[in-house]
């Protein structure tokens, strides 16, 4: 006898060029049907049209402040407050007062309005309830976890708990390795009814089928409701999975490989490199545009780059199909002078490449000396831009230290100099959660730049980018 069982994956961080139809969903839900089950679908919220009036355009809805996502520094405490109302039975839907003082607390250590931060809860809780009726004819349903989207998952989860206590809620965690903490903080809870790796494989064997794995099925069952993706470009990894986290690097030869079948698949060329920046070693970089080079098909092809990228691998990068970079700038340090460093954006925008600068404000040891030097670097560049063809290639970005990818990274702030403080220090939790959260880090200080000074910093840069 079969259950019925619905497959979920809730929005995350994910622009349209990175949205990629869920392959293991897909597979397993043809396997299924093709095996007799009669009640057996994925759905895939972040192609929901009401998605797009929640936080902009380009963000799904997520429980965060735009592009930013630090969930040890601020959805885990929220977490274990959603976990603690529902243990109390109380209203999952309303936003508490020790939700509030969370929010406002790291709002304001990072040059956020705490409004807006609160308004994006709100709207993920309108979110979630808006749509608790699709869910009510299923036994079964399944999360599929990404550390983007655990708060609006589980809180789609325990209102469908609160709902119907049978219910079986199931959580397919991606990137397996890569959240120990929240695994920890569901198994204490004690709310999962099981927790698995986010695979075909997996979901197979959970559901007393492991015989369908090595079935096979026809393209046409597997990408049914591909029309419902935006194919604008295909996601592509460069880091090796890896229990360790080390960074270590596809062979080029496999990449090139995926890409051929991808676009085969899809009949789409364009691609993005999404998970570490494409020169993060000079030697694979040459390795990877040699190969792409004796390909006979060309792609197009983006992704994010390091501050230090040259002239002779962008040339090289050029000639092998590269249409646009994101490079994230950090001048705090003597090692990246501004003037050359603008005159390679200028050299990007020259060879027609779409550049979109990310500029980090408030790293430490930024000194009004070197941020004069970047803003007077900029306006040079922007003025240059004003009335030039080339400002179409060009998009100026600019992000908060505070809220960047290193800040999760302990080890590496503490070799900064940076004073550390957890949340176990901040705010009082329940006894089970109290060695997590002493572990966790809830702000810190950068010595010799003051919040106040951030704040200035990021403003001066919000009215540039208005007149640009």
């Amino acid at each position: 006898m079969s259950f019925s069982l619905l497959l979920v994956i809730h929005p995350f961080f994910s622009t349209g060029e990175m949205l990629l139809p869920p392959l293991p969903l897909a597979r397993t839900v043809a396997l299924l049907k093709k095996a007799g089950w009669k009640k057996v679908d994925y759905l895939d919220f972040r192609t929901d049209p009401d998605c797009q009036g929640i936080i902009g355009p380009e963000i799904k809805p997520l429980l965060t402040y735009r592009y930013q996502f630090v969930p040890e520094l601020y959805e885990l405490p929220l977490i274990i407050s959603l976990l603690e109302k529902y243990s109390k039975k109380e209203d999952l839907t309303k936003v508490g007062e020790k939700e509030t003082e969370i929010i406002t607390k790291w709002a304001l250590e990072r040059g956020v309005l705490p409004s807006k931060a609160l308004d994006y809860l709100e709207n993920t809780i309108s979110f979630v309830r808006k749509k608790i009726n699709i869910f009510a004819d299923y036994q079964q349903v399944m999360f599929v976890i990404d550390e983007q989207n655990i708060y609006i998952s589980l809180l789609n989860s325990l209102i469908l708990k609160q709902l119907n206590p049978n219910i079986r809620i199931i959580f397919a965690q991606k990137d397996f390795f890569q959240s120990e903490k929240i695994r920890n903080v569901f198994a204490l809870a004690n709310f999962s009814d099981c927790f698995i790796g986010y695979s075909e494989k997996e979901i197979l064997n959970l559901v007393g089928h492991p015989d369908l794995f090595a079935k096979k099925i026809e393209t046409e069952d597997i990408f049914s409701n591909l029309k419902k993706y935006n194919k604008k470009s295909l996601p592509i990894k460069i880091k090796k999975e890896s229990a360790e986290q080390k960074n270590t690097l596809r062979e080029p030869e496999e990449i090139l490989k995926e890409l051929n079948i991808l676009s085969s698949e899809f009949s789409q060329n364009n691609f993005y490199f999404y998970d570490l920046p494409l020169n993060y070693s000079q030697e694979w970089f040459a390795d990877f545009c040699s190969t792409l080079n004796k390909q006979k098909q060309s792609f197009n092809w983006f992704g994010n780059f390091k501050q230090q990228i040259t002239e002779k691998e962008l040339f090289l990068a050029k000639q092998t199909g590269l249409h646009s970079v994101r490079i994230n700038a950090d001048f705090s340090t003597e090692k990246i002078n501004p003037p050359d460093f603008f005159k390679m954006i200028q050299f990007l925008l020259e060879e027609k490449i779409y550049t979109r600068l990310n500029l980090i404000i408030g790293s430490p040891g930024e000194t009004e000396n070197n941020f004069s030097k970047k803003t007077e670097a900029v306006q040079i560049l922007l003025e240059n831009l004003k009335n030039s063809s080339q400002k179409k290639y060009f998009q100026l970005l600019f992000t908060n230290f505070q809220l960047s990818d290193l800040i999760n990274d302990s080890l590496s702030l503490q070799q900064r100099g940076i004073k550390l403080k957890t949340w176990e220090e901040s705010f009082t939790f329940p006894d089970i959660y109290q060695e997590i959260c002493q572990k966790i880090i809830c702000s810190f200080e950068i010595e010799g730049i003051t919040t106040g000074q951030i704040w200035q910093r990021l403003s001066f840069f919000r009215q540039l980018q208005k007149f640009f």
